[in-house]
């Protein structure tokens, strides 16, 4: 049997196959193309989805409940002492600040201790403020106190154990609550430990010094004696100082005087106009007339009524507290409470007799200051005290240091106390107005150049010139889309509706009366009073006029915030405006209220092409996934239909070669069978 040949293998016919496949394959090549352009249609939509997204992204900057016209940015002349922080919307403001005194806790240290220190076991109570701290202890070294103290309410009051020398240690207590209402305060054995690790002492004392005295000036600096008597004839002032370790004023605190006045005669005010100055001169020193305050009293009194008889010096301020008046001849007593000046420093006291009828004595003072109490501390880091800060001229006190109740809108955080007066301002945000507009002109000219790549005349590459790239693979794809979807009215009609809406004017204000244009802020295709470029020509929006842009965003915030999108009624309602608006839905939903109207502006334009399974995007893409699949099944069975005329022809080739070689035998053998009989 003749032996079968194998195509492919040895055979010399494998070449006239895969010629023929060749020549069979040119017709698959048109199909191959029509593919290549699906594709890169689809990849024109599915990118222009990606810019029109990032170009909604940056339109929500411009309008909605997070828009950067609501706001503000808050600055300070010096942020270590005051700073504010301003909620949204709120007004613009400045005012001055001056910071006396921050709020602060007690914080104190005790004298060093011996490491092997033990401490009892029992209660022991603490208080800061209203909050009662027991701690029932079972006994240990000064470290096991700490941690057993820690574990009560350590948001309230906490301490900490340090080496402070190699055998000896120093235990800090501190309250965790500012203000002067929060102090901290030791009973029972908590109290004898405190004295005992040598957190505070008994030595307290309250004392009161002569500061100033107008009548006699040998006097200033003596101490003052509440108990002996004190004649303020007409026109003396007395200035004590207070001298105490804690001079925060407490509730409760009381400033007693037993006093008595007597009328002095008063001269003729006739008779004294028309003497000499001599007689003038001897009533003023005899105290019958209302002299001029003298030079060495140190305080400009601000004497409200010439009766005001006692002022207390307050926070380097002078107060009027009360005048003595009584029957001249008639003992008097009076009791003041300071209860109004919790919180506060008590600096002094000063008596003032101005009015030139009559004397005053005080028999007697008495100073009952709830802070004298039998200790204090030795080594106090910081004492619990509230702020005093004067802003805008009007003193304030706070238990705290953030201030949220003073300025509406605005929270004001004191950092620490200066003499200096520092200026704070709350502005509308500029900056962050500014970045989001250009980046909403930068992701419109972004997408804008992508259509007009796509949509420009083929081998229109001086397009790609004035293009807006992001990454090489924009480049790229720019010359890949070149014309491709030349005459496309999907892509040029959004082009269309895009530039109509960046060059029209949109309403301002609440009655919306006025119009509102971008080259109103300088944001135009080109300079003004320019020829136009090619690039002006492709319809691309820059800031041309960088002044008239910085004018605008300070002088008409406003006008600007309403141009992007306009709320005359609400919050978060925009009737018009070029990223967002609305207009009244021809067809709605009878039963459902926001069914009521469409929305309009450049967000809702870029909506109807990327959002939902209906948009023009997704309606596109399945039509392109369509033909995708049309080619890429016609490349299929061209595939298929071709393997299958070769392995015809390989069958055919196969038999013809077979043939050939049974030719060649048969021959051979008719050419052996000659030999044999010629040689017979």
């Amino acid at each position: 049997m003749a032996e079968l040949g194998v195509p492919g293998v040895s055979s010399q016919y494998d070449q006239y196959i895969e010629r023929l496949v060749e020549l069979a394959k040119v017709r698959r090549k048109p199909i191959e193309e029509r593919l290549e352009q699906s594709k890169l249609r689809k990849s024109v939509w599915m990118e222009l989805n990606n810019r029109l997204l990032k170009l909604e992204e940056a339109s929500r900057q411009l309008y909605g409940l997070n828009n950067v016209f609501r706001d503000r940015m808050a600055t300070s002349t010096n942020e270590d002492v005051a700073i504010v922080r301003p909620r949204r919307d709120i007004e613009p403001v400045d005012m001055q600040i001056q910071v006396k005194q921050i709020a602060s806790a007690d914080r104190f240290s005790s004298q060093p201790v011996d490491v092997t220190r033990t401490i009892e076991a029992g209660i022991y109570q603490f208080r800061v403020g209203d909050e009662e701290i027991n701690v029932n202890f079972a006994g240990g070294d000064l470290r096991a106190f700490s941690e057993a103290l820690n574990a009560i309410n350590p948001e309230v009051l906490r301490s900490s154990v340090v080496q402070s020398h190699a055998n000896q240690q120093t235990i800090f207590l501190e309250s965790r609550l500012i203000g002067a209402q929060n102090a901290i305060d030791f009973e029972g054995k908590a109290k004898e430990l405190a004295f005992d690790l040598g957190l505070i002492t008994d030595q307290v004392d309250l004392t009161l010094r002569v500061e100033s005295d107008s009548r006699s000036a040998n006097a200033v600096g003596r101490l003052f004696d509440p108990k002996e008597e004190l004649l303020l004839s007409s026109g003396r002032t007395v200035a004590l100082a207070v001298e105490v370790d804690d001079d925060r004023i407490q509730e409760g605190a009381i400033l007693r005087l037993q006093y008595s006045t007597q009328d002095r005669p008063r001269p003729n005010v006739a008779f004294l106009a028309a003497a000499d100055r001599q007689n003038v001169d001897q009533a003023l020193r005899e105290g019958r007339l209302t002299p001029v305050t003298p030079d060495n009293i140190p305080y400009d009194l601000p004497v409200s009524s010439p009766n005001d008889n006692v002022f207390l010096r307050i926070n380097d301020r002078l107060v009027a507290l009360s005048s003595l008046a009584n029957t001249a001849g008639e003992d008097g007593m009076i009791e003041l409470s300071l209860d109004q000046f919790a919180g506060q420093r008590l600096q002094g006291i000063v008596l003032n007799n101005q009015d030139g009828v009559r004397d005053i004595t005080i028999n007697s003072m008495e100073l009952s200051f709830p802070n004298l109490t039998d200790w204090t501390p030795i080594n106090a880091v910081s004492r619990a005290q509230d702020a005093e800060f004067n802003i805008d001229g009007v003193d304030v006190t706070r238990d705290t240091n953030v201030i949220e109740d003073l300025v509406p809108g605005q929270t004001i955080e004191l950092r620490s106390a200066s003499d200096e007066v520092v200026d704070l301002s709350v502005k509308y945000d500029t900056e962050k107005a500014t970045r989001a507009i250009e980046e909403f002109l930068f992701y419109y000219n972004w997408t804008v150049f992508h259509i007009n790549a796509a949509t420009t005349i083929r081998d229109n590459e001086s397009i790609l010139e004035t293009g807006y790239y992001t990454t090489e693979r924009d480049v790229e794809l720019a010359k890949e889309i070149l014309g491709l979807m030349q005459g496309d009215q999907q892509l040029n009609g959004l082009k269309s509706r895009m530039q109509s809406m960046m060059i029209s004017a949109y309403p301002i204000g609440v009655d919306g009366e006025e119009q509102y244009i971008f080259a109103n802020m300088g944001v135009s295709t080109r300079r003004l009073n320019s020829s136009a470029s090619g690039a002006d020509r492709l319809g691309y929006f820059n800031i041309h006029d960088q002044d008239r842009f910085e004018f605008a965003l300070n002088e008409s915030w406003e006008d600007v915030r309403d141009f992007f999108a306009r709320a005359p009624l609400s919050q978060g309602v925009y009737e018009t405006g070029l990223v967002r608006g609305r207009m009244p839905n021809p067809n709605p939903d009878p039963t459902k209220e926001e069914d009521q109207f469409l929305p309009t502006g450049l967000s809702a334009t870029a909506s109807t092409y990327t959002f939902g399974p209906r948009s023009v995007i997704a309606t596109r893409s399945q039509q392109l996934d369509s033909e995708i699949k049309r080619h890429t099944d016609a490349l299929t069975a061209f595939d298929e239909d071709l393997e299958r005329k070769r392995q015809q022809w390989i069958r055919d080739f196969a038999a013809a070669e077979n043939a050939q070689r049974e030719m060649e035998r048969l021959q051979s053998q008719i050419e052996g069978m000659n030999r044999s009989q010629n040689n017979r």
